[in-house]
């Protein structure tokens, strides 16, 4: 019997050792010897601790007290000097008991778990490097629960944004918290999500705490945090380029409505002199039937003099701008009509003309 036990040890890969009460091997199996590089006639009779690193001897110790009181077994993780360096070991400890109760000795049984503890590592420090860009980042960003909405994290800008604080959110679901101006509208991007794993700038309105509407686009990915799949979600705030949009739509639409009704002529052209612009009085004016008849045609079509147009464009490049310059236009007819233009350039932001 004590044959086929020591058979089934010594051909084991985990490391198996017996020590006293007092820390020193009794029994070495030759996986540990092969792992720490020293015989069965070094090891024995001296205590295992001064092989641990200084660091771990104090955990070490107290798993070790651990083993004198019901059930008396520890489980320790620690690392040894090893003959490849120092490696993570990990021990699962049990008292042997003798007739009265008593401790007569400890037996332990350890496996290599370096790489576990550097995949560990690893993970903790990208999760650190998640977490300091999520935090710090300039667009409002939100970690959630995929099914009910419930919020996990928010980010200093996303507060900054509604105006909620963090207890006004962290554990409540965002329809809780009252930040959908539509619900409907999360809804529809959640039922996105399940399908595609992800969707991006998927336009929705929110409530702020005082009730403000902000327009964002938002988008969102499942990522897995901590083992847990969850919704990231970052938001770009749209409100201020709507409203620039809306604004610039509505003076377009003034702009148009003098354009369309003034009883003056008004009209552009680009740097070659093509006409791109003209209102409906000047349409009128010339005789054609729609601006689509004359967008397109060289400025000077439209006049009778050429020599007078290249004297107009002469003036206009010194001055900049020109008021009530007398000229004679020709209309579809081929009949003249007499005007007084006041012109000037507008460059672009490029310094184009």
């Amino acid at each position: 019997r004590e044959d086929k036990y020591r058979l089934l040890v010594e051909h084991q890969t985990d490391l198996v050792v017996k020590v006293d009460v007092e820390g020193r091997f009794q029994y070495v199996s030759p996986t540990y010897c092969r792992v720490f590089g020293r015989s069965e006639e070094e090891l024995l009779g001296t205590a295992f601790m001064p092989l641990v690193f200084e660091d771990d001897r104090q955990s070490t110790q107290e798993a070790m007290q651990s083993l004198f009181v019901p059930p008396h077994t520890a489980y320790i993780e620690q690392r040894a000097m090893t003959v490849d360096g120092w490696r993570w070991l990990a021990w699962n400890d049990s008292a042997i008991l003798g007739p009265g109760g008593e401790i007569e000795a400890i037996v332990g049984v350890g496996r290599d778990i370096s790489e576990r503890k550097q995949a560990e590592e690893l993970l903790r420090q990208s999760e650190e490097r998640f977490a300091k860009a999520f935090h710090s980042s300039p667009a409002p960003l939100i970690i959630s629960d995929i099914a009910t909405g419930r919020f996990i994290d928010v980010n200093a800008r996303w507060l900054e944004m509604l105006g909620y604080s963090k207890e006004d959110q962290i554990g409540r679901t965002s329809k809780e918290v009252g930040i959908w101006a539509d619900p409907r509208q999360r809804d529809d991007a959640v039922r996105i999500l399940g399908k595609e794993g992800s969707f991006k700038e998927f336009p929705i309105e929110f409530l702020t705490k005082t009730g403000e509407v902000r327009s964002a686009l938002w988008s969102a990915e499942i990522i897995n945090l901590q083992g847990r799949e969850v919704m990231l979600s970052l938001i770009l705030d749209n409100t201020e380029r709507k409203r620039a949009a809306e604004a610039l739509r509505a003076s377009e639409k003034l702009y148009r409505s003098v354009i369309d009704n003034i009883h003056d002529v008004f009209y552009r052209t680009d740097a070659q002199g093509r006409l791109v612009m003209v209102s409906p009085s000047g349409v009128r004016l010339l005789g054609y039937q729609s601006a689509e008849e004359m967008i397109g045609k060289p400025n000077e079509e439209f006049w009778f003099d050429p020599a007078a147009r290249r004297e107009f464009v002469e003036r206009i490049q010194r001055e900049g701008f020109v008021a009530d310059f007398e000229v004679v236009l020709r209309r579809k007819d081929g009949e003249p009509v007499m005007v007084a233009t006041s012109s000037g350039l507008y460059r672009d932001e490029a310094g184009m003309v």
